[in-house]
């Protein structure tokens, strides 16, 4: 269990003074995302986070940081954003 949660890694990051909380959260959560947006391209934030069971602001933070990373784009569509795949998942 700790391996999956990658606890041996994070530990070694943190004893080394060194800790990015954002690099050791939510790939579950993002795994899940990435997912959802693949197969229905263009789905909105309200909709991924009913899909997953989760708060729209929760799914709105793990959202900033796929986009941020390149994992994903976000196109404006009227009042929502819409969410698409970039080609590139490395969580």
């Amino acid at each position: 269990l700790s391996l999956a949660r990658h606890i041996p890694q994070a530990n070694t990051v943190l004893k080394s003074g060194a800790w990015r909380r954002s690099d050791f959260m939510g790939t579950e959560v993002r795994d899940k995302i990435l997912g959802i947006i693949s197969n229905n391209s263009g789905i909105g934030q309200k909709k991924i986070a009913s899909n997953i069971g989760i708060s729209r602001q929760v799914a709105g933070y793990h959202l900033t940081i796929m986009e941020q990373k390149g994992i994903i784009n976000k196109k404006n569509v009227g009042r929502e954003n819409r969410y698409y795949p970039s080609g590139k998942f490395n969580i």
